[in-house]
């Protein structure tokens, strides 16, 4: 079965370079290899660049699983990154005919990698309004063969985050799965935009026997370049995703691992970087969505994504093409997450004068659409 071209990341491909002023990359600041060595300047020294520990160098190790409650070390294996992570556990846990929730508007990985496997994907439409997760119709969605369900927490594009007791009734609702069907439903969150310092935001595989947890550097902690990622759940699970992983990347690699465990080490630091950056940005917009007329944004708690919804009855595409073509500001359409209507808005990163670039955007606006078609 042919895969469908994944949309936001061929719209970020295609159009990014482009970009004069980039407001829809859900990553922080880059930090450079300088920034990690200024903190531990012989980190690289005589560091040998073999395989490497293929499930995790244990240094590396033990500073992800600070992050959890449940620290178990078989619990945990490293991974090329989140994306990879959950390529994985999907590999293992569905197979031909299994059935699958998960959300909408949501990261594209989850709907379509089920359905190349052979799967039945249904997707929930989260409530507009707020972006909340109805319970009901996900209820009312689990079948007998339910084997997953899989979304990102909180969520990428819309920054919906399901907190502890929203969480609960979920977990309440795949354990009486569990017991009407005698096989385990799993639940996998994609958490790279979970902050792991912030006991507010607990982790699925804390809360839950069948709860998996995927984590990544790249967005948080600024460290895309680095391919490198985790994947928290029960050990039997990681055994099994241990011994797929001979068989598709065998390692993270060392020189990854290493520059991982300097970031995890001064986590502090750069997460209060990061947690300054997004505030002063939700500031800004907050006072410019109380002024603009074409705009507006259930603007998240957590996390570094929102949707903004854009004016009425226009092409999200052509909208977020002409912008970019005429002013250089950036945005991923709504369609891209099979929405319309929105942009994707990004708020981690470092922007010279944002209020002038919203400004621009507006005064943009109100021209485009006088001489729109």
């Amino acid at each position: 079965m042919e895969i469908k071209d994944f949309l936001t990341e061929k719209w970020m491909n295609d159009y990014e370079r482009a970009a004069r002023f980039n407001l829809t990359d859900t990553s922080c600041d880059a930090l450079s290899v300088a920034d990690l060595l200024a903190l531990q300047p012989d980190a690289l020294d005589n560091l040998a660049l073999d395989y490497g520990w293929i499930s995790g160098d244990p240094a590396l190790r033990q500073e992800i699983l600070s992050l959890y409650s449940s620290q178990d070390e078989d619990t945990l294996t490293t991974t090329c990154g989140a994306l990879q992570g959950n390529e994985m556990v999907m590999a293992i846990l569905l197979g031909n005919g299994d059935h699958v929730i998960t959300f909408t508007p949501g990261y594209q990985q989850f709907a379509e990698f089920p359905r190349w496997l052979g799967c039945d994907v249904n997707e929930i439409e989260l409530c507009e309004e707020d972006w909340s997760l109805d319970l009901a119709a996900l209820k009312a969605a689990l079948k007998s063969n339910t084997r997953l369900i899989v979304f990102a927490n909180p969520s990428n594009p819309t920054g919906t985050w399901l907190d502890e007791k929203q969480l609960a009734k979920l977990i309440d609702l795949a354990r009486d799965q569990n017991q009407k069907t005698g096989q385990p439903l799993w639940i996998l969150c994609d958490e790279v935009y979970r902050d792991p310092t912030d006991k507010k935001q607990p982790a699925i595989s804390d809360l839950y026997e069948y709860g998996v947890s995927s984590g990544s550097f790249s967005k948080l902690l600024g460290l895309a370049g680095l391919r490198l990622g985790w994947i928290k759940g029960n050990a039997d699970l990681i055994g099994q995703i241990n011994t797929f992983r001979d068989y598709t990347i065998i390692s993270a690699g060392p020189l990854s691992e290493r520059l991982g465990a300097i970031a995890l080490q001064n986590k502090e630091k750069i997460l209060n970087h990061t947690h300054q950056t997004v505030a002063n940005n939700l500031e800004v917009l907050r006072k410019w969505l109380q002024q603009t007329p074409y705009f507006s944004c259930v603007l998240p708690e957590h996390g570094t994504v929102a949707f903004l919804k854009i004016p009425e009855g226009v092409s999200s595409e052509r909208f977020a093409r002409d912008l970019l073509e005429e002013t250089g500001i950036f945005f991923v359409p709504g369609s891209c997450f099979q929405k319309e209507g929105y942009a994707r808005l990004g708020l981690g990163k470092t922007h010279e004068n944002l209020a002038g670039v919203l400004e621009n955007l507006d005064a943009w606006t109100a021209n485009w659409l006088k001489h729109l078609d």
